[in-house]
Formats: structure tokens, sequence, C-alpha cells
């Protein structure tokens, strides 16, 4: 993985860590809906290629401005960083067209009624 050149090395956060996976556990979701009053949730799949910007330059660049590896450069060296976009950069190709770079999404559409 290409946290390997930067420190300390990126974990993926649990279910229970606010971010971007927080959402990720059917079981969670339930939970909170119906902590919430809410009856059991219906989950509808919305999985869809997100765009992740124009070209791979754009996507490295957006790396280091936001989110959970932009925390890690800010405490990187530039050598290290320089390390882990190149190899970040070689993992986007297969993804990179002329409609820009995507990746795969997985998304929930969640419905419940409220008690």
């Amino acid at each position: 993985m290409t946290t390997e050149f930067v420190t300390p090395p990126m974990q993926r956060p649990g279910p229970e860590d606010p971010g971007q996976y927080s959402f990720g556990d059917r079981a969670r979701v339930e939970r909170i809906l119906k902590q919430a009053g809410f009856g059991t949730p219906t989950f509808r799949t919305l999985d869809q290629q997100i765009p992740m910007g124009k070209d791979i330059p754009e996507v490295l660049h957006n790396l280091g401005t936001f989110g959970p590896l932009a925390r890690l450069f800010a405490e990187s060296t530039p050598e290290q960083i320089a390390k882990a976009k190149g190899a970040i950069g070689e993992a986007l190709k297969p993804h990179a067209g002329p409609e820009g770079v995507h990746l795969a999404g997985a998304c929930w559409l969640v419905s419940a009624a409220q008690h």
C-alpha cells in the first residue's frame, strides 16, 4: 500500500470511527436508525463510478489538500510524499481515461419510517 511511504502508516478507520467509512457497516446504520426511533431500514445499492478528477495530476494534487492522506502528508517529508504520490499515480493509471479518473464507489440509499 502507498501509505508505507509516510509516517505513521495510515490505518483504515473502523466502522465506529468518523470519516468516509463510518456508515459502511450495515448493522451500525440499522442500530443508529433504530436508536433514533426509526423502523427497520431498507437498503438499495447505488454503486457507481465516482469521478476523482480530470487527470492523475489533479487527483494527486487533491490528495494533498484534504482528507486522510493530506493529514499524513503534513507530517511526512517531501521525499516520502513524492514516493507515495508516485505509487498512487501508477495505481490510478488503469482508471484514467478521456473523461477523467474514475474509481468504483459503493453507496446505499437507506430509507426507514419513523415510529
